[in-house]
């Protein structure tokens, strides 16, 4: 499956580099995260590919949710209580 990222023209370059190195095309475009998802969403039609927002979006907002608890319940099972006083 073929992956593709529109990112505004001031992204770091280590995050386009690391975004890169997962595989997926990094477009860099616009001065701010408006234009740059407005492309994005023009490209997906263009090239009938789905658009996925990076936050405003419901399956998105359920995933972060999910890896804050399970990130959560990881941290909660690695403390030592030991060392706790009330």
């Amino acid at each position: 499956m073929r992956s593709g990222y529109v990112m505004p023209k001031f992204t770091p370059s280590a995050k386009v580099t690391r975004t890169a190195d997962w595989g997926g095309e990094v477009i860099l475009y616009g001065k701010d995260f408006a234009e740059a998802s407005e492309h994005a969403k023009e490209l997906c039609q263009r090239e009938k590919r789905v658009f996925i927002h990076p936050y405003d979006d419901p399956a998105v907002m359920a995933g972060q949710g999910t890896l804050g608890l399970e990130f959560l319940q990881d941290f909660l099972e690695s403390l030592d209580y030991k060392g706790l006083k009330a």
